[in-house]
């Protein structure tokens, strides 16, 4: 009965592949798209650093159901009209 499950085993895709076969990306690979990842958070992390204070006296939240209704309607208008846009000058 071992012998037969054991058999089994090596019949699978998996028993035949080495150890190292098994992850998809080679070790250049993996050095690369590690390298791309640390490059860019470092690049995200020095703008953060060189952002100025945010001054929270300019922003003004919605504090009424009706200013949420503006603020809602107003992103809708501002989108309508990017993508009316992008279609009359990146597209035609």
């Amino acid at each position: 009965m071992r012998d037969e499950e054991k058999a089994k085993e090596d019949d699978s895709p998996s028993a035949k592949r080495a150890k190292f076969e098994r992850f998809p990306l080679t070790r250049w690979e993996l050095a690369a798209a590690l390298g791309v990842f640390f490059v860019f958070s470092t690049g995200l992390f020095c703008i953060y650093l060189t952002m100025p204070a945010a001054e929270y006296g300019k922003l003004k939240l919605p504090r009424t159901i009706s200013d949420l209704r503006l603020l809602k309607y107003a992103l809708l208008f501002c989108s309508l009209l990017i993508s009316i846009f992008f279609v009359l000058f990146f597209i035609a």
